[in-house]
């Protein structure tokens, strides 16, 4: 038992050496993504990641497959891309989805004005936007409620909180999609 605490069971590996590594982990991208431009080449990277993944997953979806990895892993129809499952790549476009919207929708800062970290970027304006409709419909694909759940839910308080768009449009918008 001693063993298994320290470095955690076969299966899972979250002894306490795992719990130290993410403590480490944590420290170093805290100081690596203090300087900006570490920061934008992160976000320009997962974007990027993001968007071969999800060309990946609607190729997949499609039955058009191009590395025809269906022997596998048993996905009954929907898209993993390379993750090998459906869940896990509903998670991971969770992060590169998010960072698109908050590169693309100006926000305002709760001082009136607009939000520092919010310069609706020329570069990804129209791109960015259809990124962002690529990457859920790859979301879609993948048939993860949970991630699919999440993202709805922190896209219509994202707008709620952080946009001028009125209550009532929000109200209608997200009533559309439950709906859909």
């Amino acid at each position: 038992a001693p063993w298994e605490s320290f470095f955690g069971s076969a299966e899972r590996m979250q002894g306490l050496v795992a719990m130290i590594l993410y403590a480490v982990h944590f420290l170093f991208c805290l100081h690596i993504f203090s300087d900006a431009r570490h920061q934008k080449t992160f976000f320009q990277l997962t974007i990027g990641i993001g968007a071969v993944l999800s060309a990946y997953a609607v190729l997949q979806y499609f039955n058009l497959d191009p590395l025809d990895l269906a022997d596998i892993t048993d996905a009954s129809g929907r898209a993993y891309a390379t993750l090998g499952h459906p869940n896990f790549l509903g998670q991971w476009l969770i992060f590169p989805v998010m960072v698109i919207v908050l590169s693309v929708i100006p926000t305002e800062s709760a001082f009136g004005g607009r939000a520092e970290g919010s310069r609706n970027d020329k570069n990804l304006g129209s791109v960015g936007t259809g990124l962002l409709l690529f990457m859920l419909l790859a979301l879609f694909t993948t048939l993860n409620r949970a991630s699919i759940l999440g993202i709805g839910i922190a896209l219509v308080l994202f707008f709620i909180i952080k946009t001028k768009i009125s209550w009532k449009k929000i109200l209608v918008g997200s009533s559309i999609l439950a709906i859909m």
